[in-house]
C-alpha cells in the first residue's frame, strides 16, 4: 500500500512520520494514516501496543501517537501493514473492503467486495475492542424511529438531508415533554 507507484491507486496509506526523542517514538501524522486507512486510532494503539509488548499511548492535543522504545521508520512501516492484513483485508479478496458486524455475542467481518462473512476471534485485544466500540454505536432501528417522529413534526430539510443531531435531540426533548404533558392532561 505505501509503496504503490500509482497516482490514481484506489487504497493508499499515508507514509508514516516518525520522530524520536529520548526513549520514545512519536508517529506524528497518526491522524492522516487513519483517514486513509479508514478505521480508528484506538485500534492501531491496541494493536501496536500488542505487537510492540510495550505502552502506546495516543496524545490528542498533538494528534500524535508515542511509543516507549525507540523504532525506525521501517518497524513501523511493517507493523501498520501488518495490522492492514490482519484487520482491514479481506482474507478472500484481499480488498479493503471489509465491515465490521457486531451481533449479540460475537464479531463478524463481512467483505463489500466478495461477500465473504467470517467470525473473528474475540480472543484477540484488537477484535475484542472492536466488539465493544462497534456496539456502543447507535442502532440503526432508533435512528428509523426517530426519523420517522421527525417526519410526523416536519422537521427536515426540503433537500431531504437531516437537521444536525443537536436539532434532533432538541426535537426528541420536545417529543418526549409532549407526551408527558398529553398524558398528564388525559
Amino acid at each position: 500500500m505505501i509503496d504503490c507507484q500509482d497516482v490514481y491507486a484506489r487504497y493508499k496509506m499515508a507514509e508514516p512520520k516518525i520522530r524520536t526523542k529520548h526513549k520514545l517514538t512519536y508517529i506524528t501524522n497518526i491522524s492522516d494514516i487513519v483517514k486513509t486507512m479508514n478505521t480508528m486510532v484506538l485500534y492501531i494503539v491496541k494493536f501496536l501496543s500488542k505487537e510492540l509488548n510495550t505502552m502506546v499511548k495516543h496524545e490528542p492535543k498533538t494528534k500524535e501517537i508515542r511509543i516507549n522504545g525507540i523504532y525506525s521508520k521501517e518497524d513501523i512501516i511493517h507493523y501498520l501493514r501488518e495490522f492492514v492484513r490482519l484487520y482491514l483485508l479481506c482474507s478472500i479478496c484481499n480488498l479493503p473492503e471489509l465491515d465490521h458486524v457486531c451481533k449479540k455475542k460475537y464479531l463478524a467481518m463481512k467483505c463489500r467486495s466478495c461477500g465473504n462473512y467470517s467470525k473473528c476471534d474475540l480472543s484477540d485485544k484488537v477484535y475484542k475492542l472492536m466488539q465493544q466500540t462497534i456496539s456502543l454505536k447507535p442502532k440503526k432501528k432508533k435512528e428509523n424511529k426517530i426519523k420517522k417522529e421527525l417526519m410526523e413534526i416536519g422537521v427536515h430539510d426540503d433537500d431531504g438531508i437531516w437537521c444536525t443531531e443537536s436539532t434532533i435531540q432538541e426535537r426528541r426533548k420536545e417529543i418526549e415533554e409532549n407526551t408527558f404533558l398529553k398524558k398528564l392532561i388525559q
